[in-house]
């Protein structure tokens, strides 16, 4: 009992993690726990490893890990399939590719009454009085077909004698495209009215081609947003220095005169036609250098007709666009 009472064993805590020995030195005397210790120190030893890790720790050291792996899966998400992005760039494009515009020139002799006159009081006038009034003065007008086509404008559209460069274009929304209209002419002179204001300026060029810069955009409840801007090219072709970005590029182009004060935008339902051409008396104006051709013993209008299509419907149009130029 004495001997009993001088032992007084040392809490498990204080002999955590200490071998044998060291428990013994804790307790003052040997304890019998040092025999438990002892004899598993040797046995881990002697089979060539470390003794066991407690448990409680090995979960501290998988913590690290488990997040980690976590992570990855939030900040390294799983890559989309292939085909996935493929369908998403298709439709990109085919969106991109969402407008078609037909083009028509009508020729007919100069001064015939029907394109100089009774043409344009079977049409509707969509433009505010004074753009209308600007462009007049510049020997220019426009007008659309709403509803029924007039009898003798379809017949004229359908006729090979009259139809001159017929042409189905696939257009992407705010890339302008030119549609030829007349030209070349040896020598062409004109005066441009920048504003109702002034009597306007005179030029004069040599080996003149005439066209209208059209974008097209998509516009509210089906409708096409159309701008379109004459534009007039001359002479030989010159070098010019354009900056892309943080470079020069070096173009061989012809020079082009702009005229932005007659540009024009409207809407167009996808039945409907656009007529552009010349005013009843247009001599010495842009009207006469777009309209009549260099003979001088013809006169022509432009026909147009937007609308927006898919890439899969522009591709079953093509044959009708082929059909037309020949």
């Amino acid at each position: 009992m004495e001997n009993q009472a001088l032992f007084s064993p040392p809490p498990l805590w204080a002999l955590w993690g200490r071998s044998a020995s060291e428990a013994s030195r804790v307790g003052g005397c040997q304890h019998p726990l040092e025999t438990h210790f002892q004899s598993s120190v040797d046995r881990d030893f002697a089979g060539g490893y470390a003794p066991a890790m407690p448990s409680f720790r090995r979960c501290f050291v998988l913590v690290p890990i488990v997040l980690s792996a976590l992570a990855g899966c939030f900040l390294f998400p799983k890559p989309k399939p292939t085909e996935e992005i493929i369908s998403r760039s298709a439709e990109k494009r085919e969106v991109e590719a969402a407008f078609e515009l037909q083009s028509r020139l009508i020729e007919r002799p100069a001064g015939d009454d029907y394109l100089a006159r009774s043409l344009w009081s079977e049409l509707n006038d969509p433009l505010p009085h004074r753009h209308a009034a600007l462009l007049a003065a510049n020997g220019l007008r426009l007008g659309i077909v709403r509803g029924t086509v007039p009898p003798e404008l379809e017949r004229l559209m359908t006729s090979e004698a009259a139809v001159v460069e017929p042409m189905l274009r696939t257009m992407a929304p705010d890339r302008p495209k030119i549609v030829p209209v007349n030209g070349p002419h040896e020598r062409i002179a004109y005066r441009y009215c920048k504003s109702l204001s002034e009597r306007g300026e005179e030029a004069s060029f040599e080996g003149a081609e005439c066209g209208w810069a059209i974008s097209l955009q998509v516009g509210e409840e089906g409708r096409t947003t159309i701008t379109l801007e004459p534009i007039l090219q001359h002479g030989s072709k010159q070098r010019y220095w354009n900056t892309t970005g943080t470079e020069f590029e070096v173009t061989d182009q012809r020079p082009r005169e702009t005229f932005p004060g007659l540009k024009t935008t409207l809407a167009l339902e996808p039945a409907e036609l656009l007529i552009l051409g010349a005013t009843a008396e247009p001599a010495g104006t842009i009207g006469e250098a777009f309209c009549y051709p260099p003979s001088g013993t013809r006169q022509r209008i432009l026909v147009l007709q937007a609308r927006t299509g898919s890439r899969s419907a522009n591709s079953a149009t093509s044959g009708v666009a082929a059909a037309l130029v020949k």
